[in-house]
């Protein structure tokens, strides 16, 4: 028999023996997994619903980009007609949007469809000015902050024009913007282009790859939607996390309960030979097999909870596969505890119900210089330092001066990181105590040679 299938009939035995509790946590992982399938379907069937409904982008040009100032707005195959900086204004309306544009039709050599207020002039929407009353001739009190500095403007609207729906943004020239507030005007900028007919693929696919560019087009309304919906459910999205973090819990309390009520078994399993790997390996097999099936009833619950619901929700491979991953994560991080116990533990840990430190150090000398421990050396003798506080050595010295020893005996030993390891001082050479002094934490050996000539 392999030690795969000894380690699996092992895994078995134990698990029907403890069935009760690895139902349980079959259980729980059924329910969050379940639950965060159907939250994750009904989110994204939520967004495909609305994306339908949107009606498409309406831009002021074919396509628009926003992007860092200082990166060039040019595309081999589209042409740039206008670009602004978003800016926030006050005015008696509430705070609007203002643009400081800049006009690139001189470079691009046409006409430009595209609004292009001149200096001192301020260009309002459409839609707004309708929505306010707002005539050619009247005047709009504004008030920008502009790096931490406040200007005030008061403007005549001298245009308007077709903003579209997407964009509803107030606009002045940005060269005489900056001369009235006495600096230059940075921030995010938006570009729109005219593409030529049939383009707008290869435009689409060059903008993709640009860096820190985000590309608007007018069939960009589904996607617009879904983000609207994503948003309006990142809490939920948080509360999905809690969801994990119940399962960690969970899976590392049903660890926990399975190695406690079966320390007998285990100490028995590991004085016939079962090696520590092995043994911190049952409990990987277990949570495994709990995870597995877990996962599957968790698929299997939500594929028929969908048809059930009266909202629309529905099961994706892509949120089954990002599932299985944080079940994956949650029962690693849950039967770690468990594992690493298992696979320290001694057998007399095992059958005395003895605390189990998770690190043990074995130190045969000394690790650094001791100026105290000079004159000692010199003199021939071999030295330990144990970790006396405050002249208190609170471990175990087993020898006293006057006896003997021998290399690789432990002769000292200690707890240390709060309980969770262990030092222990072994004996350096065969030979004679001649020192424990418990308030300096020092053992000094003398070897057998020097005792011998003595």
């Amino acid at each position: 028999m392999s030690d795969l299938s000894r380690l699996l009939i092992l895994a078995s035995k134990r698990w029907r023996k403890s069935a009760k509790a690895q139902l349980a946590a079959v259980t729980l992982t059924a329910a969050v997994v379940a639950a965060n399938l159907l939250f994750a379907g009904y989110v994204a069937a939520s967004g495909q619903r609305l994306g339908v409904q949107v009606k498409p982008v309406d831009l002021v040009a074919d396509a628009m980009v926003e992007r860092p100032e200082g990166v060039t707005p040019y595309s081999r195959n589209g042409t740039p007609l206008a670009s602004w900086i978003l800016l926030t204004a006050k005015t008696s309306f509430g705070v609007l949007d203002l643009g400081a544009v800049t006009s690139h039709v001189a470079l691009s050599g046409m006409d430009c469809p595209a609004p292009n207020p001149a200096p001192g002039e301020l260009w309002v929407p459409s839609e707004l000015a309708g929505k306010w009353d707002l005539q050619p001739g009247d005047e709009l009190y504004l008030a920008l902050n502009i790096d931490g500095r406040s200007y005030e403007q008061t403007l005549t609207i001298t245009g308007m024009y077709d903003a579209g729906n997407y964009d509803q943004t107030m606009l002045v020239n940005r060269q005489w913007l900056s001369r009235q507030i006495g600096q230059q005007i940075t921030g995010m900028e938006r570009t729109i282009y005219r593409v030529p007919p049939g383009g707008m693929t290869e435009f689409i696919d060059y903008m993709s790859w640009r860096s820190n560019v985000k590309l608007i087009t007018p069939d960009i309304g589904a996607q617009v939607a879904r983000e609207m919906v994503d948003r309006s459910y990142a809490a939920g999205s948080q509360a999905r996390m809690l969801m994990v973090v119940f399962l960690v819990l969970g899976a590392g309390t049903i660890g926990m309960l399975s190695f406690m009520d079966g320390k007998r078994e285990l100490s028995v399993l590991k004085s016939l030979g079962l090696r520590p790997k092995e043994l911190g390996a049952l409990f990987a097999v277990e949570g495994i097999f709990n995870g597995v099936l877990g996962l599957t009833a968790g698929v299997a619950l939500a594929m028929l909870t969908t048809r059930l619901l009266p909202f629309p929700t529905t099961v994706r491979a892509a949120d089954v596969g990002n599932t299985c991953l944080l079940v994956l994560v949650s029962y690693m991080l849950g039967i770690s505890l468990p594992y690493l116990l298992a696979s320290k533990a001694t057998v007399n840990e095992l059958l005395l119900d003895r605390p189990i430190p998770l690190i043990r150090k074995y130190i045969k000398g000394l690790s650094r210089r001791y100026p105290a421990l000079e004159g000692r050396i010199e003199a021939g003798l071999r030295c330990l330092k144990l970790g006396s506080d405050d002249g208190v050595y609170e471990g175990i010295i087993f020898r006293k001066p006057g006896e003997s020893v021998k290399i690789g005996e432990t002769v000292a030993w200690e707890r240390y990181a709060w309980g969770l390891g262990e030092k222990h001082f072994i004996a350096p050479c065969d030979g004679e105590v001649l020192e424990c002094d418990q308030r300096h934490g020092i053992i000094a050996i003398k070897p057998c040679r020097e005792a011998s000539n003595n």
